[in-house]
């Protein structure tokens, strides 16, 4: 048989673990919260090994003098190169770097029945062939019939801030295979 005030103490005790329980859990889940909050926008803020989205969907990475997006989107290459590709265009991969100036790169497999109005759409907006341009797709196995597109003939449409080199060359299936390689002056 306890007393009273024994009793009373008991009570209070129990009372206080939960009180402190309580207090303890909701400073936790603040503290998991804001940390959750904190590493969510990381990424948009910049800070270096966060990723983040960007607003053509790309997932992008920060280092410490800007981001790389690797994968990119069509949309961002769309956005950057300034030509639309048509949906059947088929994007193989490609990577935009941004520290400073920007540069972007991407390859694309067009099918046949696509490839013609789609090259003569890009000759429109980058300029006719250029003559023993060099271009990373004259390396590739298998490829022939190459036009490569430099801002040396840069139509009056474009940018003078750009400097690009697009490619194109016939696969051995009849694909058309493309190469932007887009960045800034």
């Amino acid at each position: 048989m306890t007393t009273p005030h024994l009793d009373a103490r008991i009570k209070e005790r129990k009372a206080r673990r939960k009180r402190v329980a309580i207090g303890t859990a909701i400073i936790v889940a603040i503290v998991i919260v804001t940390i959750a909050v904190v590493l969510n926008l990381a990424g948009r803020w910049g800070v270096p090994g966060f990723s983040f989205r960007n607003e053509y969907g790309s997932t992008c990475t920060n280092d410490l003098t800007g981001y790389v997006c690797d994968p990119i989107t069509q949309e961002n290459v769309t956005a950057v190169a300034g030509t639309d590709l048509p949906p059947e265009a088929e994007l193989l991969g490609g990577h935009y770097t941004e520290s400073g100036k920007w540069s972007m790169s991407a390859r694309f497999r067009l099918p046949k029945s696509v490839a013609k109005d789609t090259v003569k759409q890009l000759k429109e907006d980058f300029g006719g062939c250029v003559e023993h341009a060099p271009s990373t797709l004259k390396t590739e196995p298998g490829l022939s019939r190459f036009c490569v597109m430099t801002d040396e003939n840069a139509p009056e449409k474009q940018s003078p801030d750009k400097a690009w080199t697009v490619t194109t060359a016939r696969a051995e299936s009849g694909d058309t295979i493309i190469q932007l390689d887009v960045s800034e002056r």
